[in-house]
């Protein structure tokens, strides 16, 4: 992996399908990359909340290159990479716009940041 680089994920364009047996729209989703390089971690959660016994939900970030990579808020983020990294397998969920720092996007320095939250599936196991 590129210096820097923690896992490799695919970012997921997130449809819905026509309704299954029991009423309920299946999500699929169509891959925008695969197995692309990329640095995740987890933000720090709020001291201040914490103190005031407020539960708030852990929020994560990756920094992924190319800038010009055309991901939206809503979209999918899965880690397909290296197999024993904690959330191997799991999806996060793309909260709002993605921060594209100043660099041209030609620039082989481009990145983006994203800022995501876990997202559960229903019907995963089908």
């Amino acid at each position: 992996m590129p210096a820097g680089n923690n896992v490799k994920v695919t970012i997921w364009e997130i449809n819905y399908d026509d309704d299954d047996i029991v009423g309920g729209a299946m999500p699929t989703g169509t891959p925008l990359c695969k197995n692309t390089h990329a640095r995740f971690g987890q933000r720090d959660t709020n001291q201040l909340l914490l103190q005031q016994g407020i539960e708030s939900e852990p929020s994560f970030f990756l920094t992924v290159q190319p800038q010009k990579l055309d991901a939206e808020q809503r979209h999918e983020v899965e880690i397909t990479g290296p197999d024993n990294h904690f959330y191997y397998g799991e999806r996060f969920r793309v909260l709002g716009e993605p921060v594209r720092p100043a660099f041209n996007s030609s620039d082989r320095r481009a990145y983006m940041v994203l800022n995501m939250s876990r997202s559960d599936q229903a019907h995963r196991a089908q």
